[in-house]
Parts: structure tokens; C-alpha cells; sequence
């Protein structure tokens, strides 16, 4: 037997309803009165977040980043409680000052892509690391790669021309003495 679903109302919004579907939670709007078939509502919210789009998988900054995006056309505190994030942390992340890994970070990537841009897009991370580090700025091998990784940067590899190996026997050069006397002649 299918699990029915169950609705829950949300007292401050009436037009709006949590529906739960084994164990998932979808937003679903209650049809506007005074709205006719084929017609919009009002532009300010015309689209109701039916499907996330993976946000409900991601982290809490990309959470907190959809709520910053659509807080004027949805209220803060049910997009909190539909993407399951604190309405105090939402509020204290806008305040949040990024800490001293993600400011290395921007500097090292911003540093490296200046050395890419100077060395006509040529070096990898390996070369791109060393001049960082001549410039001063202290930071490890995969601290560059992955901050060019980022940014794009790849080296340009420069493929070699063929070249044949092969022995050629009809050389001016002197012959060396069959030392150890072995007949090479089949």
C-alpha cells in the first residue's frame, strides 16, 4: 500500500504547504483566488521553488548563497526551514568574515593567474609555485595546483617534433674495434 501524503500548513503563509512524501518535503503552492488559468501571478513571485536543483544536497554556504539570492521574493525564515538551515546562522553569515585560509587562497590564485597572464599561458602549476614562492608568498605545492584548477590555468604543452632514432651506417665517423671478437655478420 503507497504511504499517502501528508500536508502540513504553514501558519504564517497560508497560500503555501509543506507536502511530505516518504520523507521528503516539497513546496507547493495553494491555487491563488482570483487567478485565472493561463495567467501569472504576481511578477514578484511567479516561480515557486519546485525542485531545489541539488541545493538541499550541497553545503550550508550554498544553502545560506540561495537564501541571500531569493530573500526578496521569499521569506527568509521559510526558505530557512525548507532548506533546513538556521535562521541565525543565515543572518550570522552575512556578518562572517572569511577566515585566513580562504584570504590565502584568493591571493594565491590571484598571484598565479598574474604569473599565467605574464608568461603568455605557457608554465603549470610547478613552475607557477616557484615564482610564487620567489615573489614570497608561502604556500605549498597543492595549494597552487589546486587554486590553478580553479581558475582554469593549465600549461601549455608544446609537443616535440618527431625525430627518427635509427642507426646510421653510413657515417664519416671512426669504427670501434671488435674487442670481444664476435661475428655480428649472419
Amino acid at each position: 500500500m503507497v504511504p499517502l501524503p501528508r500536508r502540513q500548513f504553514i501558519p504564517d503563509y497560508p497560500n503555501f504547504h509543506i507536502l511530505t512524501v516518504n520523507g521528503y518535503e516539497k513546496l507547493r503552492a495553494l491555487k491563488n483566488q482570483g487567478v485565472k488559468e493561463g495567467e501569472r501571478p504576481t511578477p514578484n513571485r511567479e516561480r515557486i521553488p519546485k525542485k531545489s536543483g541539488g541545493i538541499l544536497c550541497e553545503g550550508v554556504e550554498v544553502k545560506y548563497a540561495c537564501i541571500r539570492e531569493n530573500r526578496d521574493s521569499w521569506p527568509v525564515t521559510m526558505m530557512c526551514r525548507l532548506l533546513r538551515v538556521s535562521t541565525s546562522g543565515y543572518y550570522a553569515s552575512l556578518t562572517r568574515q572569511p577566515n585566513r585560509a580562504e584570504v590565502k587562497r584568493e591571493l594565491v590564485a590571484r598571484v598565479a593567474s598574474e604569473i599565467y597572464q605574464e608568461e603568455h599561458r605557457i608554465p603549470g602549476y610547478r613552475k607557477i609555485h616557484r615564482k610564487v614562492c620567489i615573489q614570497g608568498t608561502k604556500c605549498g605545492v597543492e595549494t597552487v595546483r589546486l587554486a590553478c584548477r580553479r581558475a582554469g590555468i593549465v600549461s601549455c604543452v608544446v609537443k616535440r617534433r618527431y625525430r627518427p632514432k635509427t642507426t646510421d651506417s653510413k657515417h664519416r665517423h671512426r669504427i670501434n674495434k671488435n674487442v670481444l671478437a664476435r661475428n655480428f655478420k649472419a
